[in-house]
């Protein structure tokens, strides 16, 4: 909910220009946009949606949340997070460039497995995930394209599905991951 209200507050601030000068004098038109939404639906970890605001010439802040769906060694796994991204762009944020990506999410995560005789159990606890992506960005004028490679690392990945007489029949995935990333935006 608190993630909603973030995004939705933002968008009349990102409807006005902070530096209409500064803009004229840039060379690539990727540059003239402080605000950049964008998707990652064919995500290889997990879909996300993220609100980008770039802070500085070669720094953005970003919110996002993502969905996970898994089925993992007898386990099947959900999650939903929201978390913050720092970008830090090697060129000017919202031109080509090179970036890296430092996310912290917060999320519960929460797993089930059968056991021999069928019957479901399982198992939520919450979830604290370090996220670090290299990638490169195109930028298409509003329209841009990001691929990345990572990984993360999930507090609640390891914790253990046990039956009621303590039995452990599965653990929750992903302590560790590497990362996939593809992602489309529009810049604003």
């Amino acid at each position: 909910m608190i993630f909603w209200v973030l995004v939705l507050s933002a968008i009349p601030v990102a409807a006005t220009p902070s530096r209409p000068l500064a803009r004229k004098l840039t060379p690539n038109p990727g540059s003239d946009y402080d605000w950049n939404l964008s998707i990652s639906p064919l995500d290889f970890a997990e879909p996300s949606l993220r609100l980008d605001l770039r802070v500085a010439d070669h720094w953005s802040l970003g919110i996002a949340t993502t969905y996970l769906n898994a089925y993992v060694s007898d386990v099947t796994a959900f999650e939903w997070e929201g978390g913050f991204y720092l970008t830090y762009s090697f060129g000017n944020a919202s031109d080509n460039t090179w970036y890296l990506d430092f996310g912290a999410f917060y999320g519960d995560m929460f797993g089930s497995t059968q056991n021999a005789s069928n019957v479901t159990f399982s198992t939520r606890a919450p979830n604290i995930t370090g996220r670090i992506l290299v990638g490169y960005q195109w930028s298409f004028g509003r329209p841009n394209l990001s691929f990345a490679v990572g990984g993360e690392s999930n507090s609640a990945g390891g914790t253990a599905i046990t039956d009621t007489s303590g039995n452990v029949l599965g653990h929750l995935p992903y302590a560790f991951r590497a990362l996939i990333e593809l992602s489309l935006g529009v810049a604003f």
